[in-house]
């Protein structure tokens, strides 16, 4: 039956391919300067997965707001998922409230909605029992959520 909803409804559903979750991001930075690189071998991710994927590529292009490359990326590694964002571009840089949010801290000031996306990714890869490695110096800024694959 289809008392479940849409079967298209993404959210319903517990996987994902590269392919989609590409679609979505490169539909969020039409329009933006920056370009992105998406280097993502096309497979299949949990709903997890995909979720800490999506916030992370919107992250790294959101972290180049004078135009750059973002490049996405993703390996395996002694069973672990590494996702990995670069930024790079002039002016590259993360806004204090990402800084805050992807550490997993509670925002005291600033911006709730520059924080929350973030926080978010911190959160989804702390809940799959993984990490969140955060790294920016001048022009460049790497993102990496490493999750139990």
């Amino acid at each position: 039956g289809s008392s479940d909803g849409c079967a298209s409804d993404p959210t319903t559903r517990e996987k994902f391919t590269a392919r989609e979750i590409e679609g979505l991001v490169s539909g969020m930075v039409q329009g933006g300067r920056a370009s992105l690189d998406w280097r993502i071998a096309d497979g299949e991710f949990t709903k997890p997965q995909a979720r800490a994927l999506t916030n992370l590529a919107y992250l790294t292009v959101g972290a180049l707001p004078m135009g750059g490359v973002a490049t996405i990326q993703s390996r395996v590694e002694n069973g672990l998922l590494y996702l990995e964002g670069f930024a790079e571009g002039a002016r590259a840089r993360l806004k204090p409230e990402a800084v805050t949010g992807l550490a997993g801290e509670r925002l005291v000031e600033g911006l709730a909605g520059q924080w929350i996306q973030p926080y978010w990714l911190w959160l989804t890869a702390r809940d799959a029992g993984g990490a969140l490695d955060v790294q920016a110096e001048e022009g460049r800024v790497s993102l990496t959520a490493r999750m139990p694959n």
